[in-house]
């Protein structure tokens, strides 16, 4: 039997500042470099500016979610 996550997502805690925090940067590469190992994708949340999305996607994020990206919308719409 396979023990692993299937996704690794980064609160927005972690998020929030990762442009200018370098205790934050380390502990993403960090997260990247596990999801890797286990064959996981990575999501972050809370992307709120374009300096968090450029250091994220720079460190290996792949996913992300956030008001940068796109604001909450009704699940209707999105089945229309």
């Amino acid at each position: 039997m396979e023990f692993g996550p299937e996704v690794i997502k980064i609160d927005l805690a972690v998020t929030r500042g990762i442009d200018t925090d370098p205790v934050r940067r380390v502990l993403v590469e960090a997260l990247v470099a596990l999801a890797k190992g286990a064959d996981a994708a990575v999501v972050a949340e809370g992307i709120e500016t374009s300096k968090e999305l450029v250091t994220l996607v720079g460190l290996g994020v792949s996913y992300g979610q956030g008001y940068w990206l796109a604001r909450p919308g009704q699940p209707a719409r999105w089945l229309d």
